[in-house]
């Protein structure tokens, strides 16, 4: 199909697409897409109702406050979609505050799509198996179903690679993965597949059904080891929210903190996103649960270690 016009609002869809070799059909994203590089360099369509720039709680409180007023949390810029002529429009209906809704976009489209036909490619990944399916689900939609099918086939080979290789380190080690810090919450979805993948114990399983969680929840935890991977942070900005976690009563006497085994990884690119660098989020996770045991792929800008100093600040064990 080489009269493709795709409109990418999915983070996770853009990088996709790209994966698939299919980037030259992108003629927008939305205000997230941001990988690969050449992503940047297409007309934005949406951008984000809230402050994002904030404190934890604060982007936290914004949120909510948007969503009670049962309004999306993202502008959509119609004028500029209208004028990019899309053939197809990739969005969600997994979560309001993620992304655009299909069902959103649908009606802020309803007249132009009357006149101007645009198939909507739904994404709703809820698992990893999800995730890797959407490869095909997607490449199938833009007519290039072998693209897909490929894709899905060389990750999922790699990530069970390495899930064996981590199975033999017998293990077991027990991990608490952070998704926000005020309020607590752990993360879900198809990062309980990739724990399981890495072979250790999720403190907070699936069954549990939880989200939202309470300190006290995390210190009757205690976990070897904690990793926080805030939604759309980056390294820089969860340093800059720590002490959210630090200023916890307790939170020093947790047993990854006095171990400095407390670790930060780049929640804006890694783990949050249902595509293609689920793959580098195994390997990000394998190489902080066994160093030396995987090779290092990953450097600073990804994740660090850090540790706990004398006068309560974070530092990077890395750099000291």
């Amino acid at each position: 199909m080489s009269d493709l016009r795709i409109i990418s609002l999915i983070p996770s869809a853009t990088e996709t697409v790209y994966a698939l070799g299919l980037g030259k059909y992108l003629v927008g994203r939305s205000h997230d897409c941001d990988f690969p590089e050449q992503a940047k360099e297409l007309p934005v369509c949406s951008a984000p109702r809230f402050q994002s720039i904030g404190k934890s709680k604060e982007i936290n409180r914004a949120v909510e406050d948007i969503l009670k007023e049962a309004v999306s949390i993202y502008n959509i810029d119609l004028e500029k979609i209208k004028e990019l002529k899309p053939t197809h429009i990739i969005t969600q209906s997994q979560c309001r505050v993620c992304a655009v809704s299909t069902d959103e976009i649908e009606r802020l489209l309803q007249e132009y799509i009357r006149e101007n036909p645009v198939k909507f490619i739904d994404l709703n990944p809820e698992t990893l198996d999800h995730a890797l399916a959407d490869f095909v689900k997607l490449s199938t939609a833009l007519g290039h179903f072998d693209k897909g099918f490929k894709l899905r086939i060389a990750i999922n080979k790699e990530m069970q690679s390495i899930s064996m290789k981590a199975n033999m380190q017998g293990k077991n080690i027990s991990v608490a993965v952070l998704e926000w810090m005020d309020p607590l919450m752990v993360a879900g979805h198809w990062m309980h597949d990739i724990l399981e993948l890495a072979s250790v114990k999720n403190v907070f399983p699936k069954k549990e059904k939880k989200q939202k969680i309470s300190f006290d929840e995390l210190r009757e935890k205690d976990p070897e080891k904690i990793i926080i991977v805030p939604c759309g942070f980056e390294i820089k900005k969860t340093l800059q929210e720590t002490p959210a976690l630090r200023d916890n009563s307790g939170w020093k006497d947790l047993r990854a903190v006095k171990n400095s085994a407390v670790y930060l990884v780049d929640g804006s690119a890694y783990f949050n996103r249902p595509g293609p660098r689920l793959l580098d989020s195994l390997q990000i996770l394998t190489e902080i649960l066994y160093p030396g045991e995987f090779e290092k792929k990953h450097g600073e800008k990804d994740w660090i270690q850090i540790n706990n100093s004398y006068n309560g600040k974070f530092h990077s064990i890395q750099s000291c």
